[in-house]
Formats: C-alpha cells, sequence, structure tokens
C-alpha cells in the first residue's frame, strides 16, 4: 500500500514535471517567435529610417545648392570688382610714380641749371 502511495506521487509529480517542461517549452517558442517579430519589425523599421535618412540628406543637398548657387555668383561678381579695383589702384599708383620721378627729375634738373647759372655768376 505504502508502494502504491509513493508509485501514485511518484507519477503526480512526473506529471506535474512534464506539465512544467511543457509550459516551460510553450514559453520559449513564445519568447522565440516575438523575438523573431521584434527583429523583423525593427528591420522594417530601419530600413523605413534609412529610406528617410537618405531622402532628408538629398533635400537638404538639394536646398544647400539652391541658397549657395546665388551666393557663390555673388561671391565671384564681388571678387571680380575687387580685383578690377586692384587694378586700377595699381595702375593709378604706377602712373604717381612715374609723375613723380618726372616732378623729381625736372626739379634736379632745375637745380642743377640754377646751380651752374650761379656758378657761372659767380666766377
Amino acid at each position: 500500500m505504502f508502494y502504491e502511495i509513493l508509485s501514485e506521487k511518484k507519477s503526480a509529480v512526473l506529471q506535474t514535471e512534464l506539465n512544467q517542461k511543457r509550459k516551460i517549452s510553450e514559453v520559449r517558442e513564445q519568447a522565440s517567435s516575438l523575438q523573431t517579430r521584434i527583429t523583423s519589425e525593427f528591420a522594417k523599421m530601419h530600413q523605413i529610417l534609412a529610406e528617410k535618412e537618405q531622402c532628408l540628406l538629398r533635400d537638404l543637398r538639394e536646398e544647400e545648392e539652391r541658397i549657395l548657387e546665388p551666393m557663390e555668383k555673388n561671391l565671384r561678381k564681388i571678387q571680380e570688382k575687387l580685383n578690377s579695383i586692384e587694378e586700377e589702384l595699381s595702375n593709378l599708383q604706377k602712373q604717381i610714380e612715374e609723375e613723380d620721378n618726372a616732378r623729381f627729375v625736372r626739379v634736379r634738373e632745375s637745380n642743377w641749371v640754377t646751380s651752374v647759372k650761379h656758378d657761372a655768376v659767380a666766377k
């Protein structure tokens, strides 16, 4: 009788063990299924975000070009004007130097002539 009671208890515990193992297996299967689903959903979201990122970056480059093109064109005009002004200044500087040199030569000649005349009168 005691043997039968222990056998029944063993059978009940084995059944409980089997039920617990089945539940563990079910939870693992559900977790694995959820993990696969989560991974899949995040992969889709990553793809969507990557496409959105590329679209936004393309729009940004286009907007940058739209803004920069007239600014760079204006900068080229400014640089051309600056080059023209620098060239005019250089030409004017050369002209001033030439006039100064000519005045210097005339003054030197005038001083020399005056000196010669003064020397001639003094003799």
